[in-house]
């Protein structure tokens, strides 16, 4: 497994962060984010959890992970869904000023935040590594995602992975993750770590092989000219709705879209892909 290669030294030169994510399909940055933001988050995580009794203080488990059939799993997530310091981390100066000079001034971060409670593999968490690109699920043009660790997170942990240039292989996506296979990459992650990666380039979680629970967060990004489906701008997973989930916030301006971004409703099944539309970032 290769290691991701740092961007920190070239994060104000868009020219070359774009060379760069046409090349690679990713840019990570060693802590660009505020440290103190990040152990905030990743604290009122572990509180919610504790409170309802799955973990302990110090991240390892109390029982086996809930299936996501369980009514038990959705009442943890819509707590943790309903956490300030989750929807507050993306608007850390050091990552919006990135991401606009990545992709333009009109940039978001959509309200839809997907946070990851991942149990260790021994205790019912995900065994076989989802390798899998963004766009087919989402179809939006050239979005990115954040992907940001709550603390440390190795490799046994289940820190992403990312497979170098495959945003320039059309559909083609390998079934499994594998060291072996020359194009991996991923690090020993740092509370503060951002890893970038373009909609079409392939990644996946490895499973966690720790005694701990691995937290991390999914933000994703795109300008907000280009129309988005109405499911962004909602809690991942419907899990309610905004005025409920907000209750007693300092503001509500963190899951607040911009005041011109265009949503459509997307309750139809998407047509079967052929081909990945062209893109401004991905140069084949």
């Amino acid at each position: 497994m290769d290691e991701l290669r740092d961007a920190g030294t070239v994060v104000d030169e868009p020219a070359v962060l774009h060379a760069r994510m046409a090349e690679d399909g990713y840019l990570f940055f060693r802590r660009l984010v505020s440290r103190e933001a990040v152990g905030t988050t990743d604290q009122a995580v572990i509180e919610a959890l504790r409170r309802h009794g799955v973990i302990r203080a110090s991240g390892r488990p109390r029982r086996r992970a809930l299936a996501l059939t369980d009514r038990r799993y959705w009442g943890l997530y819509r707590e943790v869904q309903a956490l300030e310091a989750v929807h507050r981390l993306p608007f850390d100066p050091a990552l919006r000023q990135l991401m606009r000079t990545l992709a333009g001034d009109r940039v978001f971060a959509h309200p839809c935040r997907i946070i990851r409670t991942v149990w260790p593999e021994s205790l019912g968490g995900p065994s076989n590594p989802n390798v899998h690109r963004d766009y087919p699920n989402w179809r939006i043009p050239d979005m990115f995602t954040t992907w940001i660790p709550f603390h440390r997170c190795p490799p046994e942990r289940g820190g992403l992975c990312v497979l170098r240039g495959s945003h320039r292989h059309g559909l083609a996506c390998p079934r499994t993750l594998s060291a072996a296979d020359p194009g991996w990459a991923t690090t020993d992650y740092q509370p503060g770590d951002v890893l970038v990666f373009h909609a079409y380039t392939v990644h996946a979680a490895p499973p966690n092989r720790t005694d701990v629970v691995r937290l991390s967060g999914d933000y994703r990004w795109h300008d907000a000219r280009v129309s988005t489906p109405h499911w962004t701008l909602r809690p991942d997973g419907n899990i309610g709705d905004w005025a409920a989930l907000t209750a007693g916030w300092t503001q509500t301006g963190w899951v607040t879209p911009p005041p011109d971004v265009v949503s459509f409703v997307d309750d139809v099944e998407l047509p079967e892909l052929t081909e990945l539309p062209p893109s401004r970032f991905v140069v084949t």
